[in-house]
């Protein structure tokens, strides 16, 4: 079912049709059957081959305080899904912290082990993934790592896998292509204390790392992994997975394993080699290893020293919130109440927000330094609105002419004004390096939630805005919370709206 060529054909089992008249539908090209009519025979077959089934309906109920508004109740996850936590906040003063409590400890937080939901609960909020589905609509695809994807070859598609079509010679076997390209500005967490874990970016290296490792380990996570036969970096920020086999739900599942740091998981190049490797544009096959030793699971990544040579404490990530002490150091024992992981009942991980200090309660402001800033944090988001970009590449080459324009150019001048207000609004209300540069870099992010469109920015007589938002997202442009910070659009705050 999950490698039929088509999700749906014409002639697929219907409501009213009973098993004497139920039909089956084909795809077009290879003629086999849809995932739709291979999903009825699969369940028929299940059922002719049980002496009995039992009907029940399974739920689970989750509590959460009366006061909270607009929680996301996800299809399938319910609650306890990641964009509830990342879109938790409460303005004005009090407290800061959301409490989640769980119904059993996790048993592991190394992403190699790691198998029950209350483990990848946790560790969903510390990493993060190339994809993501609409909580409001899981049948609904969107690129969170990446900035999008395309598919240069798909042999059910008569798209050949060669060496014309993907500008190399993809490995034997290989039937269909998922080519990514990563946002630029996604950083792991880091800290000030030393230069253990420095401000270092998310690369196609540290996909590929993660995924060939998942798979090769036999990890829980990474079996959905099972068609990709390689990982093939392009440059920095692409990359390819060739899949031996390919249907209509392979997006789906391939783009949900966590990406996780090679500098700080590889046992052959730790620390600053992998760095220097990033730098020239070459990590050696030979650096995509893991010892065994850290891939099984009492391997604890809290307190438990690599034989890499890298400090222990490697439970960093790329994602809303960080494993942080109270000195300010992430990735160590500093967030379990007990150092370790898997604190036993009664205990507690304390996560922080990514961009916030555990030890003193300061956060940077909102669409801060993207190196210390979540890269979809809500004021991310008001800055990627300020800045006027919509995903279209024409639309997003004249925005960034006129910002160009506009650089020096007095305050209250005609067509710059926008940039001279708003969140990142210069003091001197000039247009400078910082205003210009944001616009440069939300051109190179692509679309917020591609495929769909969804910010218009600003108009441009050239490219049309057309109108394709997620099923359930809020109306462009919304009123957003980071932490105790409110920002308003313009529409509601005429003078300090965060896209004025």
């Amino acid at each position: 079912m999950e490698f039929s060529p088509c999700a749906t054909a014409a002639g697929d089992p219907s409501p009213g049709q009973t098993r004497t008249t139920v039909t089956f539908g084909n795809c077009s090209s290879p003629v086999v059957l849809s995932a739709q009519s291979a999903g009825y025979q699969t369940e028929d077959m299940y059922g002719k081959l049980e002496l009995w089934i039992p009907i029940y309906g399974p739920s689970e109920q989750f509590g959460y305080l009366a006061k909270w508004n607009t929680v996301i109740n996800s299809q399938g996850l319910s609650v306890p899904n990641f964009f509830t936590w990342l879109n938790s906040h409460q303005a004005g003063l009090g407290s800061t912290s959301v409490t989640q409590a769980f119904a059993a400890p996790t048993k592991s937080l190394n992403p190699y082990s790691a198998s029950t939901v209350f483990d990848f609960q946790t560790l969903g909020n510390i990493y993060d993934s190339l994809g993501a589905l609409n909580p409001a609509q899981n049948g609904q695809y969107f690129d969170y790592l990446a900035s999008g994807h395309s598919t240069p070859c798909n042999a059910n598609l008569s798209i050949p896998c060669d060496l014309a079509h993907l500008g190399y010679t993809p490995p034997t076997g290989t039937v269909a292509t998922f080519r990514f390209s990563l946002r630029p500005d996604i950083f792991w967490q880091s800290d000030s204390v030393g230069t253990a874990h420095p401000a270092r970016p998310l690369t196609s290296w540290d996909v590929a790392f993660s995924y060939l490792t998942l798979k090769a380990t036999g990890s829980f996570q990474g079996g959905v992994l099972s068609p990709v036969i390689d990982v093939h970096v392009l440059d920095k920020s692409t990359f390819d997975l060739d899949l031996n086999a390919v249907g209509p739900f392979t997006l789906f599942s391939i783009t949900t394993p966590t990406v996780f740091p090679g500098r700080y998981w590889s046992s052959t190049c730790p620390g600053a080699t992998w760095d220097a490797d990033v730098d020239a544009a070459n990590v050696p096959a030979f650096c995509m290893a893991v010892s065994s030793g850290m891939s099984l699971i009492n391997f604890d990544p809290l307190s438990s020293a690599p034989n890499n040579g890298v400090s222990t404490g490697i439970l960093i990530g790329s994602s809303a919130f960080e494993c942080q002490s109270t000195g300010g150091i992430v990735g160590g024992g500093g967030c379990s109440s007990t150092g370790v992981q898997n604190p036993p009942g009664g205990g507690a991980y304390v996560l922080t927000r990514f961009g916030c200090n555990r030890a003193t309660g300061a956060c940077n402001a909102p669409g801060a330094n993207p190196t210390s800033t979540y890269f979809r944090s809500a004021g991310t988001l008001a800055l990627a609105i300020w800045a006027g970009n919509n995903g279209d590449s024409n639309h997003d080459s004249v925005t960034v002419g006129s910002a160009a324009f506009c650089f020096g150019k007095a305050a209250g001048t005609l067509g710059c004004t926008r940039w001279q207000k708003g969140i990142l609004a210069p003091t001197s209300g000039v247009v400078d390096l910082p205003q210009v540069s944001a616009v440069i870099r939300f051109s190179q992010d692509g679309n917020w939630v591609s495929p769909f469109n969804w910010l218009p920015g600003i108009p441009a007589a050239c490219c049309p805005f057309t109108s394709n938002p997620p099923v359930g997202i809020q109306s462009a442009t919304p009123i957003l919370f980071e932490g105790t910070k409110t920002l308003s659009p313009c529409s509601i705050d005429s003078v300090n709206g965060y896209d004025c």
